[in-house]
This record gives structure tokens, C-alpha cells and sequence, in this order.
């Protein structure tokens, strides 16, 4: 061996000194022999033809792909079969050389050998196209046009991460049927069907018979519909009828990685969107469960089978832990949430595992770990295969190779590899393993289910009253009763099944069995949702417990049961921060086709952040206070992102007009960040025209459907008020209330900032200065929210000539308030009642408005609670008091957002909360009534 290496060694020196008047430097010994040791294949294909070492050194040193005009160079020194092989077996020598030598990120030896595999694909397509159209003529479609041939790439190659000697996954199809034009003598004509055949069986001919100088790429085309039996190219209208009819989950799964890599590139990626509704679902595709659940199972088991044979190696692609495994683990992502998210439609595992964390899909920790098993893997696989340039996937069992092989890591010893290969093995199985429930034998059916639908309670574990009983079984008979599907009726056996186990511990109340009916009858259409409860057991008892804890979720996830999805994440209970969500509504703005899409997207994620918020207070994790916080940034973010959607819109029908600035004001219960559940937005839009020296009327759009300026600014808020209230399948979301502008139902839309100055200065009544008490600027132009601010404290800060007269006017007001108001259930009682929310309100607003005066400090907080401790702090509120209100505010919130949450609004308050309003209306009296600090 080490003469074998001196004499090929001092072949290739011999050459470097006499390089034919070009300059070489210095001679790379140590790189050389790591490249014999490492592979002995390069090592021989370097040893046959001396001079390459010479021609392709400043390209071993650089990055510097494989090119099309050094494949024209090789078939000009001999033919096209010769040519090809001499180029490929260059360009591996070039990428071997680099990657052995540590010269290469795994990531360019990958496209690398992907870019190869396509410059002779079409160079060969091409070459063999013109040949064959020489004896037969061009292949014409019937209405006259050129009918084209396709490559589509799968796989590794589809992917652009193709390993170094691997084969490559080709679909042909061709664009019409029709004749060949015939040749020049006007004979020859056949069949396009005909023409396209011979074309691809050449093709694949070219590259893959084993010559001489070796082959170029091996080529498999079984991934084609119907397989073997299929034709081998058939044409696009075929293809699609195949997929859209026939097309099983296992061909969507492989569809993933197609691309189009040869040929009439711009036909094959028109084929791949016509295919974009198979293979992606528009809708999270937990129907596709059961078919990678099955995927998942092979695959393990032919894992077990592999690892069984003890004769053969370690198998870094099938075995388990391997290549493929990790390959599933993502994809399945990809099938299952690709159609619901654009940004996971990526042929490259890198870029899709990537987007799985930017979308919160994966934990930045696993997939960290992943990317690292799978690196290794894929650099072990590349310099195995480097050996002996063959497609093998086993760790080697002779010492010769092993130790190569070694060496090719840059290890020490091959126990050492065999040690972290295990380590990356491990992580690439926890993560599979993961992926689905394996629980129980899927075949055995629990006797409970019989016993439920035959009414057998005691048999199905079921502890209800007996009118309860009688009830549950209206139901199941109803559920028994509807026409579903073989599918959808396993399904919702299975998930009853499922039930009954976790009722046998924590026995279920009539009300839940209920909500658990209607919701398997209204998702029974699109049963996949039953399959995600079935496969995630720990989703399923969210489900139930949410279902015992809150009516109003419950009915949220019957009506909307694309929420399951929020069900899966074990931290459902952790509510994005503002700056996660201003990220994730970025990428559905950037990942949505139309407004239609994007309103709906934007619906499913609020509603999926309010049952994040909700599940939060549930748990005890947030508190009412904290609760609303996150609600008011959630509209507050959803607005920016509207409001950004709207502008967009308009810009691009109306131009844009110079200097106008915009900005939307929220009163209420989002200016004060108090929002519930089922608020709705206070909102008032306001306008100004910075500096440009034109006139205000004479200042329009600049697109070629011109508006004037006010046009302009209140079509802006009339788009923003249909965005925010349009009704989607996702819902709506949220009902605006735009009276609070000046003049209400009777003054403009938008208001221009000064003239809403001028209104609050001198129209204004005191009802909207105690609104404005609460406003504060949500989102827009900077300047203009300034502005605002400006204008509330100078309005809110003006000395009243009369405080009693203030009192009695605020004191008129709440009790106007009243009588108009009907207040029947316990929500509005804790709210509108004697003692409740309202009054302390009232009280916080009337100290601010009349303190205000010559003491700005009173007016910073817009929240009731803020503003009362603003008060205490400036010495005109006591601390008992303060703290009472402060402290009742906080209760009676509580109270009130638990009769959201529950929607048992009816009835007699509580206790507690009668008591506390009682203390709240003593404080009123004390406070308003008799005018006392």
C-alpha cells in the first residue's frame, strides 16, 4: 500500500513539475494523500488520467461549480457517451477532492453534485433530442404548436441534495399528443407518443450503461404513475387525471421534492402548481395521518429487518436513526401543514427544516440536533460511496475500507466514528419515534364502545343521572343516525373509544358528552380533525378538559375546529409575545395568494391566540389583568398588520398621495388595554397632510385611478373597517364601533387632526372627554400619533370652573347611562349594576378630569387601574380607597371574564362579588354623591 501510494504519488509530482509552461506552487503532498487513503477511486481515476490533477487545480481550491462549457469541451475530444462520463468523472474528482480535504460545507458539495446530475441530463436531452428530431422531425400537438419533454427530478435530486454516488429519481412527461413533423425529405413521421418514448429510453441509455469510462448517473424512473406498468412518458393531461384520480398519499409525499431539472423547464413548474391541491391540502391535512402513520411503520420495520442482519453494516440511509428517517420526520411536517403554510413547500430538507422552526413548528433545540445528526449522516454517506464511487448505504466491514473510511472523517479510530455515529443516530430515532402514537394494538376494539351505543352504562364506565343517561343516548343514536363515511364512522368509533379510557379516571359530565357529540357530528365531513385527537391523545384530553372548563371554548372549537391545531402545541397555555406575533402575522401577510386568504389566515390565528390567552387564565398561568394585556396586543397587532394590508391595497389601485399621514385611535377597552374575549374596537381615525407645498384641494393621488385627499383618507378607513369585520370561514375579526369620532353617526369617517382639535377644544361633550380619558394611539404614521397625544392632554389638562358641577354632570351621566341600559345578566350586572365596573371607571375619569388641571401626571395611564394609582400618587385619592377600587377592579374583571369564559352569565352574582360591589358603591356615594375626597 505505501509503495502503491509513493509510486502514484511521484507519478502525479512528475507531472507537476513539467505542468506545460503553467505554474502550479507548491506540490499539495499532504492533501494528495489524504486523498489516496480516503478514496481509492479518485486516487485510480487520478492515477489514469495525470494531467487532470493540472487542469483542475485552481478549481480544487475554489468553489467553483460545474459548467456546461467544459462539458461541450469533453464531448469535442470525443463523443457524446465519452464526453459525458470524462466530464462527470472530473467534476467528482473535483468535489471529492474538496469535501476529503475539508475545502467544503457540506451544503456545496450537495448542490454541487445536484448541478452536475442536471448539466448532463440536459446536455444529453438535448443531444439526443436534436437526433432523434433529425430522422423523424420536430414532435408537433395537434393544434400545430412544438410539443415539449419534461424531467422532473425526485428525491435527492428534486431536493438539489443529491449524495455522490447516488442515482437519480427522474419523471418524463411531454406536452401533446400529435405526429413529428417527419424529416427533411418529409419521412420518418411517427407518433409524438412514439417520438418521446424512444427519447426517454435513449436518455436514460446515455447516462446510466456502464462503458468504459464508467457510467454517468444511474437512472430510476419507477416514481412514475403506475410504475413500471406505466408508460414511461406520458403526456401532462394524463399525469394530472393519474394524480388527481389515482394518486395515493405516498406519491403526494414523494411529490415534495419534485422539480423540474431538464427540458422545458417552464411546463414542468406549470405542472407542479396545476399539482400543488394534491399534494398540498388547503387545509391542515391530518387525514394524511394514517397513510405516514403506515409510512412511518414501514419504514421502521424495514429498519428492524436491516439492523436484524448481523452480516451486513450499519445502514446510514434505511437503518434506524438513519437517513431516511430524518428525511420522514420533516416531510411529514411538510404534507401535513404545506397546504395551511406556503413557507414549508421547499424541495430541500435544509430550507424546509429551517422554515419549520421560523414558523414554530420545531423546537430550535431539536432542530439544531437534527441538522446535526443529518449533516453527519450525509458527510459519512458522501465518503463512503467516495470509496468506491458505488451506491452503498452499510459501514464497510473489511479493515482496508475502515480504515479509508476513517481517515475520510479525520477520526483517530473507527471505534471512535462508530461512537458518534451512535450519538447522531440516537437523536434522528427520538425525533421519528415521536412522531406518532404507538400506543395499544390498533385492531382491538374496547368493549366499552358497544356498552355505550347499547346504553349499557355501567359496562361503558358511564356515571350520569339518569335524565343525563337518557340525554347521552338521543345523542349517540343521533350521531349513529348520520350518513358518514366508512372512514369518518371508524374514526369517531376510535375517538369515542378513546374517550371512554380517559372517562374510567376522570369521569365526564353530561355537558361535556354533549359538546363532544356536536363536535365530532360537525367535523364528521372532514374527519381528519377525529384522526389528529386519535393520534395525539394528549390534544384529546386538552379537548375534554377545555370542554368541562369553558363553554365558550368549547363552542369556539365546534364551530372552529382548525383550533385543534393550537391543541397539539404542549405550550398551548404560553401566549405569543407582541413581537412573535408581529412576526408571524409578517409571514401569513407574506405567505397568503389574495386578501380572501390573508383574512382568513389572519382570523384562524387570532382566534388561535385567544384560545392561547384563555387556556393561560384558565391554568392559573395568567391572571384577568395579564390576560386582557395579551388580548389588547393581539388587536393592537392585528390592526398594525390591516392597516399595513389596507395601504398596500390602496396604493396599488390609487398611487399614493404626498405628505398624508394616517393613524387609528382606540377608546374603550382596547385604548385602555382591557380587552376581553368578545370585545369589540372603539375606534376614530385621524389624517394630517405634512408639509409639501401644495394646496390641500388641489393635493391628489398619484396612481391612475386619482382620489382626493379626503377620498383617499376615508377609503383607507372604510377598507380597514371591512378588513377587520368582513366574515370568513375562520369567523370574523372583531365588530368596530366608529361613533366616538366627532359629531358621531353625523361627522366624517376620518377626521383631520386638527379639526378633531378644534372639536375636542370647543364641541366636544363631557362623555367624550371621559372617553378620551381612555384613548390612546394603536398604530399608523408616528407624527400623527404624536399629535394626538398632544391634543388629549391639552384637552383632558383644562381647568373647569366648577368641580361640583363637573361631579354632577359625571354623576348625571352614569345614571343617564343606566336607565337606558337593560341589565339582566350577571355580566352585564358586574359591569353596569350599582358598585360595578362602570362606576369605578367613573370614578378614575372624573378624578382625572377634574385634577388634571396644572398636574399632567393623572393623565399618562389609560387604564382604569393605572389611572386610579395615578391618583393615589398625586395625593388625591387615599390609599384605603385606592387600593379598595383597585382591588374591586380586579375582582369584578375576574368575575366577568370568567361568565365569558364559562358563559354561565345568568343568574344571581356571587357572593363575593355582591359584597364587593356594595364597597363600590359606598365609594361612589362617598365620592360622587356627597362629593367627598
Amino acid at each position: 500500500m505505501v509503495s502503491a501510494a509513493n509510486n502514484w504519488l511521484h507519478s502525479l509530482q512528475e507531472v507537476w513539475q513539467n505542468p506545460g509552461g503553467m505554474p502550479a506552487g507548491d506540490f499539495p503532498k499532504t492533501k494528495l494523500l489524504k486523498l489516496h487513503a480516503a478514496s481509492p477511486w479518485a486516487a485510480e481515476k487520478l492515477g489514469q488520467q495525470l494531467p487532470w490533477l493540472i487542469e483542475l487545480w485552481a478549481r480544487l481550491r475554489t468553489d467553483s461549480p460545474p459548467a456546461k462549457d467544459e462539458l461541450e469541451r469533453q464531448v469535442e475530444k470525443a463523443d457524446l457517451d465519452t464526453g459525458l462520463r470524462h466530464f462527470r468523472n472530473r467534476e467528482m474528482l473535483r468535489i471529492i477532492w474538496r469535501d476529503i480535504n475539508e475545502q467544503a460545507e457540506i451544503t456545496e458539495t450537495l448542490h454541487d453534485l445536484s448541478l452536475l446530475a442536471e448539466i448532463c441530463t440536459q446536455y444529453a436531452l438535448d443531444k439526443l433530442h436534436g437526433q432523434l428530431s433529425g430522422q423523424h422531425g420536430e414532435p408537433l400537438c395537434e393544434g400545430g404548436s412544438k410539443a415539449r419533454f419534461v424531467v422532473l427530478a425526485m428525491g435527492k435530486l428534486g431536493g438539489g441534495e443529491l449524495n455522490l454516488s447516488s442515482d437519480i429519481d427522474l419523471i418524463f412527461f411531454h406536452t401533446g399528443h400529435g405526429r413529428t413533423a417527419g424529416n427533411k425529405l418529409g419521412r420518418g413521421r411517427i407518433s409524438n407518443e412514439q417520438f418521446f418514448n424512444r427519447l426517454g429510453q435513449r436518455l436514460i441509455k446515455c447516462l446510466s450503461s456502464i462503458q468504459a469510462s464508467g457510467f454517468v448517473f444511474r437512472v430510476d424512473t419507477r416514481l412514475r404513475p403506475h410504475g413500471q406498468s406505466g408508460p414511461l412518458v406520458p403526456s401532462v393531461g394524463a399525469l394530472e387525471q393519474y394524480y388527481q384520480t389515482e394518486g395515493r398519499d405516498w406519491e403526494r409525499y414523494a411529490l415534495i421534492k419534485a422539480r423540474p431539472v431538464a427540458g422545458d423547464i417552464a411546463s414542468g413548474n406549470e405542472l407542479l402548481e396545476q399539482l400543488r391541491p394534491f399534494i398540498y391540502r388547503r387545509y391542515l391535512d391530518y387525514g394524511a395521518i394514517e397513510s405516514l402513520r403506515e409510512m412511518h411503520q414501514m419504514i421502521r420495520l424495514d429498519a428492524d429487518k436491516i439492523s436484524s442482519k448481523s452480516t451486513l453494516g450499519i445502514d446510514l440511509k434505511r437503518g434506524s436513526g438513519g437517513i431516511r428517517e430524518a428525511e420522514f420526520f420533516v416531510q411529514s411536517f411538510q404534507l401535513l401543514r404545506g397546504g395551511h403554510n406556503p413557507e414549508l413547500r421547499q424541495t430541500s430538507f435544509l430550507a424546509s427544516l429551517e422554515a419549520l422552526v421560523t414558523n414554530q413548528l420545531l423546537e430550535t433545540d431539536n432542530a439544531e440536533a437534527l441538522l446535526r445528526a443529518y449533516i453527519f449522516l450525509r458527510r459519512l454517506e458522501n465518503r463512503l460511496q467516495a470509496l468506491h464511487d458505488q451506491q452503498i448505504h452499510h459501514l464497510p466491514s473489511s479493515p482496508e475500507d475502515q480504515q479509508a473510511l476513517t481517515c475520510a472523517m479525520g477520526l483517530s479510530s473507527w471505534p471512535l466514528l462508530l461512537e458518534k455515529l451512535q450519538l447522531q443516530q440516537q437523536t434522528i430515532q427520538r425525533l421519528f419515534s415521536g412522531l406518532f402514537n404507538t400506543d395499544a394494538p390498533r385492531d382491538k376494539h374496547s368493549p366499552r364502545y358497544p356498552a355505550l351505543i347499547q346504553g349499557d352504562w355501567q359496562q361503558a364506565g358511564i356515571q350520569l343521572e339518569a335524565d343525563e343517561q337518557d340525554a347521552l343516548a338521543v345523542g349517540l343514536q343521533q350521531l349513529e343516525k348520520l350518513p358518514l363515511s366508512q372512514r369518518a364512522r371508524e374514526r369517531s368509533q376510535r375517538l369515542l373509544e378513546k374517550v371512554l379510557e380517559i372517562n374510567t379516571n376522570n369521569p365526564l359530565g353530561i355537558a361535556v358528552w354533549q359538546d363532544l357529540l356536536t363536535f365530532i357530528t360537525a367535523v364528521s365531513r372532514r374527519s381528519a380533525y377525529l384522526a389528529l385527537l386519535i393520534e395525539h391523545p394528549h390534544a384529546l384530553e386538552r379537548l375534554l378538559q377545555l370542554f368541562t372548563q369553558s363553554e365558550w371554548l368549547a363552542a369556539e372549537v365546534i364551530r372552529y375546529p382548525v383550533l385543534l391545531d393550537d391543541l397539539i402545541d404542549p405550550k398551548v397555555n404560553q401566549p405569543a409575545s407582541q413581537d412573535e406575533m408581529q412576526a408571524s402575522l409578517r409571514r401569513l401577510v407574506s405567505n397568503s395568494d389574495d386578501n380572501e386568504s390573508l383574512l382568513e389566515n389572519f382570523n384562524q390565528y387570532k382566534r388561535g391566540q385567544q384560545l392561547r390567552i384563555a387556556t393561560a387564565e384558565l391554568s392559573g398561568e395568567l391572571n384577568s389583568r395579564d390576560a386582557q394585556h395579551f388580548l389588547s396586543d393581539l388587536a393592537d397587532t392585528i390592526l398594525q398588520a390591516c392597516l399595513d394590508a389596507v395601504s398596500a391595497l390602496l396604493e396599488q389601485r390609487h398611487g399614493v398621495v404626498d405628505g398624508l399621514a394616517w393613524a387609528v385611535i382606540a377608546y374603550g377597552s382596547l385604548g385602555a388595554r382591557e380587552m376581553t374575549y368578545e370585545s369589540d374596537l372603539d375606534l376614530v381615525f385621524l389624517y394630517q397632510l405634512n408639509s409639501t407645498g401644495v394646496s390641500p384641494d388641489e393635493l391628489t393621488s398619484d396612481g391612475d385611478k386619482v382620489l382626493g385627499v379626503e377620498q383617499y383618507a376615508s377609503r383607507i378607513g372604510q377598507r380597514l373597517i371591512a378588513f377587520l369585520t368582513t366574515l370568513t370561514p375562520a369567523g370574523r375579526l372583531y365588530s368596530v364601533d366608529s361613533r366616538l369620532r366627532p359629531n358621531g353617526k353625523a361627522g366624517t369617517l376620518v377626521s383631520r387632526v386638527d379639526a378633531f382639535a378644534r372639536y375636542q377644544e370647543n364641541q366636544a361633550w363631557l362623555w367624550e372627554h371621559q372617553a378620551l380619558t381612555r384613548a390612546r394611539a394603536v398604530c399608523g404614521n408616528r407624527l400623527v400619533s404624536d399629535r394626538f397625544k398632544e391634543i388629549r392632554i391639552s384637552t383632558l389638562s383644562k381647568t373647569h370652573t366648577s368641580i361640583n358641577k363637573l361631579r354632577a354632570e359625571v354623576v348625571a351621566m352614569r345614571h343617564k347611562m343606566r336607565a337606558q341600559l337593560e341589565v339582566k345578566t350577571r355580566y352585564q350586572q358586574l359591569k353596569h349594576a350599582p358598585g360595578g365596573l362602570g362606576d369605578i371607571e367613573f370614578i378614575a375619569q372624573y378624578g382625572i378630569l377634574a385634577n388634571a388641571a396644572g398636574n399632567r401626571q393623572p393623565l399618562l395611564p389609560h387604564d382604569t387601574a393605572g389611572q386610579l394609582e395615578t391618583l393615589r400618587q398625586c395625593g388625591l385619592l387615599d390609599n384605603t380607597t385606592t387600593r379598595q377600587l383597585i382591588d374591586a377592579w380586579m375582582q369584578l374583571s375576574r368575575s366577568r371574564q370568567q361568565l365569558t369564559l364559562q358563559r354561565t352569565t345568568s343568574g344571581n352574582i356571587a357572593a363575593e362579588d355582591a359584597l364587593t360591589m356594595s364597597a363600590v358603591q359606598a365609594a361612589w356615594e362617598r365620592i360622587m354623591e356627597q362629593g367627598e375626597d
